[in-house]
């Protein structure tokens, strides 16, 4: 029986999973992991499918009644949670539920502060107790289990101990090291790798046409399917151009304009638009750095400013590059950790001029 021969799944999954149906070897409860954009809550209900799929060939089949229940968020026996705001009302819980559902490869933007509250592991629990209603295994997709209240937390590990024969139980975190050892020990973890900039492009012709000029989208948000979809529908503005602005003032020592794009960026209160500012400063500072170690320019991330790239590498053949990354990983950490935006982009372009100059 063929299994995931329609999915676009990293190679990796797909091979494993193939190997744990073909021999039974399903174990009773999966941690899946990685970074963001990679797809562990898509396959998690593909997973879901594959379990329960009547059809008579492949599997998922996607059209069977229990395929097609599951997509739509209306499987009895398939539940997703994920954190939700208590501030969010319950009518529209379910709404975000099945929009997740429906479309699990884009991003929620979700207002307030995110958790999984002690009622809704209650609620699991309840479930669990009785059999499928007519599901062969009732699968719990708990995504973002970083989100766990200490109460959640403490309650679920008792399902997670003794789950009845009939429950697959798929958790879903972005960092490993954030879940609780006791947690982590009672599940087989799965790591899910990026998306190549092939599959990136297939999953984006579900929602799009797609187009070369989406390439650069996808490097620049390093294949985060989640971040590339979202940078598509919202079309948000480029800041590239400002980048170049940027190091062109820092290069001729004009700090008149790099204080202005400093205080642009200040002026925006919003420490994410200061992290992106630094972490596409970072990406175009990788490709020139690229560039002089190796001269190939097809793997440059912001491939559609090839020429403006190349001449910057050029002219600065001789800056201590690995100096410069870790000045700028500096900053963005420390902005990360709530320190003065304003004061470290400040103390960033004095080191990024010095470097330059020398």
């Amino acid at each position: 029986m063929p299994y995931f021969e329609n999915l676009i799944v990293q190679d990796k999954i797909k091979s494993f999973f193939k190997n744990v149906f073909l021999n039974d070897h399903l174990a009773h409860a999966y941690l899946f992991y990685g970074n963001k954009g990679t797809g562990k809550v898509a396959f998690a209900l593909e997973l879901a499918k594959s379990l329960n799929c009547i059809g008579p060939e492949n599997k998922p089949c996607g059209e069977c009644p229990s395929c097609t229940k599951i997509s739509n968020a209306g499987h009895p026996d398939v539940k997703l949670v994920f954190p939700i705001s208590k501030t969010v009302k319950e009518d529209k819980r379910g709404g975000l539920i099945k929009q997740k559902t429906q479309h699990p490869f884009k991003n929620l933007n979700i207002p307030g502060h995110l958790n999984i509250p002690i009622e809704t592991i209650r609620e699991l629990k309840k479930e669990a107790m009785y059999a499928p209603f007519e599901a062969r295994k009732r699968v719990f997709i708990i995504a973002g289990i970083e989100y766990f209240s200490r109460e959640a937390a403490n309650s679920f590990l008792k399902l997670l101990e003794e789950p009845p024969a009939n429950l697959m139980i798929i958790l879903i975190a972005d960092d490993i090291n954030s879940v609780l050892d006791t947690i982590r020990s009672r599940c087989q973890p799965v790591l899910f790798p990026m998306f190549s900039e092939e599959q990136v492009m297939k999953i984006i012709a579900k929602y799009y046409d797609p187009n070369d000029d989406l390439k650069a989208i996808i490097r620049i948000n390093q294949n985060d399917i989640g971040k590339v979809l979202e940078n598509i529908e919202h079309k948000e503005e480029d800041i590239r151009p400002i980048i170049l602005d940027y190091m062109r003032a820092i290069a001729s020592n004009k700090w008149l304009e790099i204080n202005k794009i400093n205080d642009l960026i200040v002026q925006a209160r919003d420490k994410n638009k200061a992290l992106a500012f630094i972490n596409i400063l970072l990406l175009w500072i990788s490709d020139a750095f690229r560039l002089n170690t190796t001269s190939l320019t097809e793997n440059l991330i912001n491939i559609d400013m090839q020429e403006v790239i190349v001449k910057f590498a050029n002219h600065y053949k001789s800056v201590d590059y690995p100096c410069l990354i870790n000045n700028l990983e500096q900053a963005y950490l420390d902005i990360k950790s709530n320190l003065n935006v304003s004061l470290t982009l400040t103390n960033l372009a004095v080191k990024i001029q010095k470097l330059l100059v020398k």
